[in-house]
């Protein structure tokens, strides 16, 4: 997470005051010395997409199945087990969700391929300060592409 520090610390900085120092925040996470490094979304993670869950619904299953209002059922198949962040395509997209158990989804909800060495959980609250209704594609239905 982006602490206050930081940013202000970031304001403040230019080539000849800081040169090493300007990307290093105040307040750390435990394990984690070097610079803070920017990077493009696409640099960290892959946006993929869901699939028609009629063929594999099973009201006994032990994986969710998940739309952008949460659960809509129960499968034995998953369509991901790794830790991701899952995004609203049409309608509400404005709620990032976590996942760290296997799960499948639909084709209405974005789910997240995180390149190793990247956090899902630290993604998740990024997200969660986006105004994902800044990209919304539609006149009817909030909707977002993959791009």
């Amino acid at each position: 997470m982006t602490s206050s520090y930081h940013l202000e610390d970031r304001d403040k900085c230019n080539k000849n005051t800081c040169a090493n120092t300007c990307n290093v925040p105040k307040l750390r996470f435990k394990g984690y010395n070097d610079e803070w490094v920017e990077k493009r979304i696409e640099k960290v993670l892959k946006i993929k997409h869901g699939k028609d869950q009629k063929a594999i619904e099973n009201n006994d299953g032990i994986y969710p199945i998940l739309a952008t209002s949460g659960e809509i059922g129960r499968s034995n198949t998953f369509l991901w087990d790794k830790p991701c962040v899952l995004i609203g395509r049409k309608g509400t997209i404005n709620k990032p969700q976590y996942m760290d158990t296997p799960f499948w989804t639909v084709d209405t909800l974005f789910y997240s391929y995180v390149f190793q060495n990247n956090n899902a959980k630290y993604l998740y609250y990024l997200f969660n300060t986006i105004n994902w209704k800044k990209y919304d594609e539609s006149t009817g239905v909030p909707s977002l592409s993959a791009k």
